[in-house]
């Protein structure tokens, strides 16, 4: 999208520049070269800023069968065939030369690739208008060449026109493009900066042959040097007018420049907003996997201890033999050290610890702790919301497993597992600058975070 931006603000840049210079011109003694050039540049404004707000808005380009997209491209071509023929004389428009319709045949075997785009009624009026165009510029080159060595002037506005319409053709075909020759797209942006060169060299045309620059080039009649009263009056008329049309052109420059900085602002902070959102819910799934996976390592070693539990039928050995069982465990995968203890309930609430922790007996573990009720109701592994252990204090989880024999309940293998290790992997995590990681449970409560007030 950067070049479809170049192309475009260099297209308004130049249109606002032509338009104020046709006004400046125009308010200083009216000609109707000049009316039909601000036509052209008000109607190409209107088009060229609707095209560039939208690629600003939308972030691409607008649909071919958008009749609202070529409304003013469409008048301003229509004034570019006027001022063509504004600039021809009598004797020049009566003219002929077999040249002059070398456009038709090749224009229309361009319709062909366009017509497949939809739209067909605007494809054919523009390259109807553009072939005039093409055709009556021939001519006034035709028509100097022939009479260059009377002292016939350059036709500038024509040889302006003829290119204009021959970048706008290469700009459409290149678009048209399909298959292998895609690649070629590339070079429609250069076309549209070539086609606003040229409206440059278009408006120096209109301005020499007025004598803005010099000496005129002559006009079909008018009499440019002429300072006869009616002139002097014009300029006296119109000349009170200038201040407000040169406010109300700077205006319009003013208004629809910020608006078209304004929505490209809303527009790129949109798009990094949304490449920062996707970035963020990248690492956001890689550090959840690896949590996951962290999680569900320790999962697996309660699910495995509670099926050898269950084979062995460890449960119904004496308390110390239980109690040296899980101590061994205990001791074989706390490698990290990140297991606080393994530990075995009993419906009737009693315990065996690998730590050999002994209960008093207050605490009815089978009715009061979740870990017990939600394994023992489900018989699928259960895993507690992260919470602050009164002895260690540090955040700890359980994970907790029944064991069944004949479908009746023998007891709950649980461990308690120090998040420690969560915690170390979403500090130590890697995000954008300005930005931190933190980790919620399933109810939303805040487990990590950066700051202590959390």
């Amino acid at each position: 999208m950067f070049w479809d931006y170049v192309e475009n603000i260099m297209d308004l840049a130049v249109t606002i520049f032509g338009l104020i210079f046709c006004v400046v011109q125009c308010v200083k003694c009216i000609r109707r070269g000049w009316i039909y050039a601000i036509v052209f540049f008000l109607c190409n404004l209107l088009s060229g800023y609707y095209w560039t707000t939208y690629i600003a808005i939308m972030g691409a380009t607008p649909k071919v069968t958008d009749a609202l997209t070529y409304i003013g491209w469409n008048v301003a071509f229509a004034m570019m065939l006027l001022i063509v023929l504004e600039f021809k004389t009598d004797e020049e428009r009566r003219y002929f030369h077999p040249l002059m319709l070398l456009p038709i045949p090749l224009n229309i075997w361009q319709l062909t690739l366009y017509l497949p785009y939809g739209n067909q009624i605007n494809s054919i009026y523009q390259v109807a208008v553009c072939t005039a165009i093409a055709c009556f510029s021939i001519q006034s080159l035709c028509w100097y060449w022939r009479k260059r060595k009377e002292g016939v002037k350059w036709p500038c506005v024509a040889m302006a026109a003829f290119l204009y319409v021959c970048f706008e053709f290469g700009m459409w075909t290149f678009t048209s493009l399909e298959g292998p020759l895609g690649f070629l797209y590339s070079f429609y942006y250069l076309c549209s900066m070539l086609c606003s060169v040229d409206i440059l060299f278009f408006l120096w045309g209109i301005g020499l042959a007025y004598g803005v620059f010099g000496r005129s080039s002559g006009i079909r009649n008018e009499t440019i040097n002429s300072e006869n009263a009616d002139v002097r009056e014009d300029r006296r008329k119109y000349g009170r007018m200038s201040w407000k049309i040169y406010f109300a052109i700077l205006l319009l420059m003013f208004f629809s420049t910020g608006m078209l900085l304004v929505v490209s602002y809303q527009r790129a902070r949109s798009s990094v907003y949304a490449q920062l959102e996707k970035n963020c819910s990248i690492l956001a799934d890689k550090y959840a996997q690896e949590l996951t996976a962290w999680i569900n390592t320790n999962a697996t070693i309660i699910e495995t201890m509670a099926a050898e539990i269950t084979s062995k039928e460890t449960y119904e050995e004496s308390a110390e033999a239980f109690q040296k069982y899980l101590a061994d465990n205990y001791k074989l995968l706390n490698k990290g050290g990140y297991i606080y203890d393994f530990y075995f309930t009993y419906p009737d609430n009693r315990m065996a610890c690998a730590s050999g922790y002994v209960p008093d007996g207050t605490v009815d573990y089978a009715g009061e702790r979740e870990w017990f009720r939600e394994a023992a109701g489900t018989g699928e592994l259960f895993y507690s919301t992260p919470y602050r252990d009164s002895d260690t204090g540090k955040t700890i989880i359980t994970i907790s497993k029944a064991v069944y024999k004949d479908n009746k309940l023998q007891g709950v293998l649980a461990a308690d597992i120090f998040v420690d290790v969560l915690a170390d992997i979403i500090r130590e995590a890697d995000v954008p600058d300005n930005s931190y990681a933190f980790l919620v449970d399933q109810n939303l409560g805040m487990v990590v975070h950066p700051s202590e007030a959390y």
